[in-house]
């Protein structure tokens, strides 16, 4: 026997289904669609005029920079400076961060079987150990601090792409660089790191950001004596043109 009230249940269920398939059916559904681009720079600071792509500027002037968001376009409005601070020794720096940086990304030791039968008889497979390299020295890693100030931005909140900071030689060819952790070198807070996202910006106040170059004390390599900064304009906005500028 089935009982009553779950046949009435399942008629119910039923119907509800039924209900909602027609619903679904007969109703008009929203498409799903992309905005457009946006065409203009909007709430750009008055009398802000972007550095011109290519610019080379000393040590200590200013650049007027724009980044805007990769999804959105929005922009913010920067104005940077670019100081070369200071030299430091292999062992300054490793007293700074706490560990040898010629020995960071270097893989630990390892022991491995050698495969061949042991030489006393007992049939255990020696192990060999295998040294990882030896750590790289450097005769000196140079600081370079670039100072953010964000003079304006769009509405709302939303995330940048902040330029890219790359050390160059006097050619503009880029040069040794620390992939990571070049604020730490350089003795940068990390309260005073470059904000990617706006709400976390306050407009006026001065960010940092550290880049570091090295000169290897077997081979120097190409030592920056300089530093370049790229944006990347979004392809939400149509009215970002990219700059590239550089301090020396």
């Amino acid at each position: 026997m089935i009982n009553r009230s779950v046949l009435a249940l399942g008629l119910s269920l039923a119907g509800a289904a039924g209900a909602l398939t027609a619903c679904s059916a007969g109703a008009d559904q929203p498409t799903a669609s992309i905005a457009e681009p946006l065409t203009e720079l909007a709430d750009e600071p008055e009398d802000f005029t972007p550095t011109s792509d290519g610019e080379v500027l000393d040590f200590g002037d200013s650049a007027t920079v724009v980044t805007t968001g990769f999804d959105t376009g929005a922009a913010v409005y920067w104005e940077v400076t670019v100081e070369k601070t200071e030299t430091l020794t292999h062992e300054e720096i490793k007293a700074r961060i706490g560990q040898d940086p010629g020995a960071i990304g270097l893989p630990e030791p390892e022991e491995s079987d050698s495969g061949a039968g042991s030489s006393d008889g007992s049939g255990a497979s020696p192990t060999t150990t295998i040294e990882r390299p030896k750590p790289e020295r450097y005769a000196g890693f140079t600081c370079f601090v670039a100072t953010f100030t964000p003079v304006g931005k769009s509405d709302g909140s939303y995330s940048v792409t902040l330029p890219k900071l790359t050390p160059v030689d006097p050619g503009g060819v880029n040069a040794n660089f620390v992939p990571t952790g070049n604020n730490e070198y350089c003795g940068v807070s990390a309260d005073d790191e470059v904000p990617a996202f706006t709400g976390d910006m306050e407009i006026g106040r001065e960010y940092k950001q550290a880049v570091v170059t090295w000169k290897g004390a077997d081979d120097p390599g190409i030592v920056g004596t300089g530093v370049a900064l790229a944006t990347e304009p979004s392809p939400r906005n149509t009215a970002h043109q990219p700059q590239y500028v550089r301090w020396e």
